[in-house]
């Protein structure tokens, strides 16, 4: 299994890398919604994943606070 992964990884990357726009976009897609959504989350507090519920539990399940 690990070599038929292997081989369909290597034909992807040399399909990838013989055309260098879609390098190019694969690397700065990423930068690219950072610059146009990270404004957004400047007012976003807390929540997610690591935030407390408004009881001060650390268990974002639990309604037990």
């Amino acid at each position: 299994m690990i070599t038929e992964t292997l081989v369909i990884f290597q034909r992807q990357m040399h399909l990838v890398l013989r055309n260098s726009l879609w390098l190019f976009v694969g690397l700065t897609q990423p930068i690219i919604y950072l610059v146009l959504f990270g404004p957004l989350l400047r007012n976003v507090r807390g929540g997610g994943l690591g935030g407390t519920t408004p009881g001060g539990s650390s268990c974002p399940v639990c309604c037990c606070s």
